[in-house]
Protein backbone atom coordinates (compact mmCIF):
# COMPACT_ATOMS: atom_id res chain seq x y z
CA UNK A 1 0.00 0.00 0.00
CA UNK A 2 2.76 2.35 0.47
CA UNK A 3 4.37 1.75 -3.05
CA UNK A 4 3.14 5.28 -3.88
CA UNK A 5 4.45 6.69 -0.33
CA UNK A 6 8.39 5.45 -1.11
CA UNK A 7 8.27 6.41 -4.50
CA UNK A 8 7.26 10.29 -3.75
CA UNK A 9 9.73 10.17 -0.92
CA UNK A 10 12.36 9.48 -3.34
CA UNK A 11 13.40 13.07 -4.44
CA UNK A 12 14.13 12.06 -8.15
CA UNK A 13 14.10 14.23 -10.70
CA UNK A 14 10.34 14.02 -12.31
CA UNK A 15 8.46 14.55 -15.66
CA UNK A 16 5.14 16.21 -15.27
CA UNK A 17 2.79 17.28 -18.24
CA UNK A 18 -0.77 18.04 -19.20
CA UNK A 19 -2.78 18.25 -22.46
CA UNK A 20 -4.14 21.11 -21.31
CA UNK A 21 -4.62 24.02 -18.74
CA UNK A 22 -7.33 26.34 -18.69
CA UNK A 23 -9.39 28.49 -16.17
CA UNK A 24 -12.65 28.07 -14.97
CA UNK A 25 -14.33 29.48 -11.60
CA UNK A 26 -11.83 30.74 -10.05
CA UNK A 27 -9.64 27.24 -10.83
CA UNK A 28 -6.95 26.02 -12.84
CA UNK A 29 -8.24 22.90 -14.61
CA UNK A 30 -5.31 20.98 -16.23
CA UNK A 31 -6.90 17.84 -18.12
CA UNK A 32 -5.02 14.42 -18.17
CA UNK A 33 -2.46 15.84 -15.93
CA UNK A 34 0.88 13.10 -15.88
CA UNK A 35 3.69 12.64 -13.20
CA UNK A 36 6.92 10.13 -14.76
CA UNK A 37 9.95 9.72 -12.87
CA UNK A 38 12.68 7.22 -11.36
CA UNK A 39 12.45 5.75 -7.59
CA UNK A 40 15.90 6.52 -5.94
CA UNK A 41 17.45 2.89 -7.07
CA UNK A 42 16.39 3.64 -10.79
CA UNK A 43 13.15 2.30 -10.89
CA UNK A 44 10.26 4.04 -13.13
CA UNK A 45 7.24 4.88 -12.11
CA UNK A 46 3.91 6.96 -13.57
CA UNK A 47 0.67 8.64 -12.07
CA UNK A 48 -1.87 9.59 -14.18
CA UNK A 49 -5.24 11.73 -13.35
CA UNK A 50 -8.30 12.55 -15.95
CA UNK A 51 -8.12 15.82 -14.29
CA UNK A 52 -6.57 18.19 -11.82
CA UNK A 53 -7.92 21.31 -10.27
CA UNK A 54 -6.18 23.74 -8.04
CA UNK A 55 -8.19 27.07 -6.98
CA UNK A 56 -5.61 30.48 -7.70
CA UNK A 57 -4.23 31.53 -4.50
CA UNK A 58 -5.03 28.18 -2.55
CA UNK A 59 -1.08 26.65 -3.38
CA UNK A 60 0.03 23.50 -3.02
CA UNK A 61 -3.94 21.81 -2.74
CA UNK A 62 -4.76 19.99 -6.08
CA UNK A 63 -8.11 18.05 -6.51
CA UNK A 64 -7.25 14.79 -8.85
CA UNK A 65 -9.74 12.82 -10.08
CA UNK A 66 -9.74 9.26 -11.55
CA UNK A 67 -6.34 8.74 -10.35
CA UNK A 68 -4.22 5.57 -11.73
CA UNK A 69 -0.48 4.85 -11.53
CA UNK A 70 2.55 2.42 -11.97
CA UNK A 71 4.68 1.55 -8.99
CA UNK A 72 7.76 -0.58 -8.71
CA UNK A 73 7.44 -2.65 -4.99
CA UNK A 74 9.89 -4.56 -4.15
CA UNK A 75 12.35 -5.80 -6.45
CA UNK A 76 10.77 -7.38 -9.40
CA UNK A 77 7.01 -6.55 -8.90
CA UNK A 78 4.87 -3.91 -9.76
CA UNK A 79 1.57 -2.27 -8.73
CA UNK A 80 -0.96 -0.48 -10.23
CA UNK A 81 -3.24 1.78 -8.04
CA UNK A 82 -6.51 3.56 -9.37
CA UNK A 83 -8.89 5.64 -7.20
CA UNK A 84 -11.87 7.77 -8.17
CA UNK A 85 -10.20 10.69 -6.76
CA UNK A 86 -7.71 12.65 -4.17
CA UNK A 87 -6.49 15.77 -2.48
CA UNK A 88 -2.58 16.41 -3.10
CA UNK A 89 -1.55 18.74 -0.12
CA UNK A 90 2.04 20.10 -0.88
CA UNK A 91 1.90 21.76 2.23
CA UNK A 92 1.44 18.94 4.48
CA UNK A 93 2.40 16.41 2.26
CA UNK A 94 0.08 14.53 2.23
CA UNK A 95 -2.49 12.36 -0.53
CA UNK A 96 -5.63 12.03 0.69
CA UNK A 97 -7.29 8.84 -1.67
CA UNK A 98 -11.32 8.43 -1.93
CA UNK A 99 -13.87 7.43 -4.14
CA UNK A 100 -12.46 3.46 -3.50
CA UNK A 101 -9.35 3.08 -3.93
CA UNK A 102 -7.49 -0.42 -5.53
CA UNK A 103 -4.36 -1.69 -5.26
CA UNK A 104 -3.27 -4.60 -7.63
CA UNK A 105 0.25 -6.21 -7.73
CA UNK A 106 2.03 -8.33 -10.04
CA UNK A 107 1.98 -11.07 -7.28
CA UNK A 108 -1.51 -11.03 -6.97
CA UNK A 109 -1.79 -9.00 -3.84
CA UNK A 110 -5.07 -6.73 -4.11
CA UNK A 111 -5.79 -4.03 -1.09
CA UNK A 112 -9.45 -2.52 -1.37
CA UNK A 113 -10.19 0.91 0.50
CA UNK A 114 -12.59 3.05 0.84
CA UNK A 115 -10.39 5.90 1.23
CA UNK A 116 -6.79 6.14 2.81
CA UNK A 117 -4.92 8.95 3.83
CA UNK A 118 -1.26 9.03 2.93
CA UNK A 119 1.28 10.62 5.03
CA UNK A 120 4.41 10.99 2.32
CA UNK A 121 7.01 12.55 4.73
CA UNK A 122 6.64 10.01 7.26
CA UNK A 123 5.82 7.01 4.73
CA UNK A 124 2.68 6.15 6.43
CA UNK A 125 -1.09 5.33 6.02
CA UNK A 126 -4.19 5.68 7.61
CA UNK A 127 -7.76 4.43 6.89
CA UNK A 128 -10.81 4.87 9.19
CA UNK A 129 -12.40 2.92 6.65
CA UNK A 130 -13.28 -0.81 5.53
CA UNK A 131 -10.12 -2.43 3.99
CA UNK A 132 -10.03 -5.98 2.49
CA UNK A 133 -6.49 -7.06 1.39
CA UNK A 134 -6.31 -10.78 -1.00
CA UNK A 135 -3.40 -12.69 -1.84
CA UNK A 136 -3.56 -16.30 -2.89
CA UNK A 137 -4.98 -18.43 -0.20
CA UNK A 138 -5.22 -15.62 2.04
CA UNK A 139 -7.79 -12.59 2.82
CA UNK A 140 -8.19 -10.11 5.76
CA UNK A 141 -11.00 -7.71 6.32
CA UNK A 142 -11.22 -5.11 8.95
CA UNK A 143 -12.47 -1.66 9.71
CA UNK A 144 -9.52 0.40 10.18
CA UNK A 145 -5.77 0.34 8.86
CA UNK A 146 -2.27 2.00 9.88
CA UNK A 147 0.21 1.76 7.52
CA UNK A 148 3.71 2.79 9.10
CA UNK A 149 7.92 2.27 9.04
CA UNK A 150 7.77 2.05 5.42
CA UNK A 151 5.40 -0.95 4.96
CA UNK A 152 6.77 -2.41 7.30
CA UNK A 153 4.06 -2.32 10.09
CA UNK A 154 0.56 -2.93 9.33
CA UNK A 155 -2.20 -2.47 11.90
CA UNK A 156 -5.60 -4.10 11.47
CA UNK A 157 -8.28 -2.80 13.72
CA UNK A 158 -12.35 -2.89 13.94
CA UNK A 159 -13.90 -6.52 13.06
CA UNK A 160 -10.49 -7.96 11.90
CA UNK A 161 -10.93 -11.34 10.15
CA UNK A 162 -8.50 -13.44 8.18
CA UNK A 163 -9.23 -16.29 6.05
CA UNK A 164 -6.23 -18.89 5.18
CA UNK A 165 -6.57 -21.65 2.57
CA UNK A 166 -3.86 -23.88 3.38
CA UNK A 167 -4.22 -25.74 -0.04
CA UNK A 168 -3.33 -22.39 -1.46
CA UNK A 169 -0.58 -21.23 0.38
CA UNK A 170 2.75 -21.86 -0.68
CA UNK A 171 4.68 -24.57 1.26
CA UNK A 172 7.98 -24.19 2.68
CA UNK A 173 10.31 -26.16 1.42
CA UNK A 174 10.81 -29.54 3.48
CA UNK A 175 14.15 -28.83 6.52
CA UNK A 176 15.41 -31.92 7.41
CA UNK A 177 15.68 -32.56 11.09
CA UNK A 178 18.60 -32.88 13.75
CA UNK A 179 20.32 -36.28 12.65
CA UNK A 180 20.49 -38.67 15.09
CA UNK A 181 23.26 -41.58 15.27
Amino acid sequence: LLAAVTVFRQGSPVSVSTESITLSDGRIVMSNPKLDGLTGDKKPYAMRAERAFQEIGRDGLVELEKITAELPVGTNSTAHLRAGGGFFDNGRNTLDLGKSVELTTSDGMIAKLDSARVDIGKSALVTDKPVEITTSGSRITAGSLSVSDGGKLLVFQTNVRLTIDPKKLNKAPDTPGPETT
